[in-house]
């Protein structure tokens, strides 16, 4: 369902505090931007899982800012991969 990230492409991350010491990692509490189509889909509270995904909310919708995208809802629980990630906000 989620868009591929290309391969040549790298997560971008933001990172709040000057410094920080996890660059490039996705931890516990990132938010993170992932994709359908051109719709970004705004995914916080995310948590690595063993296999390699990821678990999150759904936080919002852009460009439409509805509540619900593609059967998808606002505050729902999802499951990606890395390779679905395209931007990552750090705790």
């Amino acid at each position: 369902m989620f868009t591929e990230r290309a391969k040549r492409v790298p997560i971008i991350f933001v990172h709040d505090l000057p410094g920080d010491q996890h660059i490039n990692t996705i931890r516990n509490g990132d938010s993170v931007t992932l994709k359908i189509g051109e719709e970004r889909v705004l995914v916080c509270k995310v948590i690595p899982l063993p296999d390699g995904e990821y678990r999150g909310n759904i936080n919002g919708f852009e460009s439409s800012f509805e509540i619900e995208f593609h059967g998808l809802l606002l505050g729902q629980e999802i499951q990606f991969s890395e390779k679905h990630i395209y931007g990552c906000n750090c705790a």
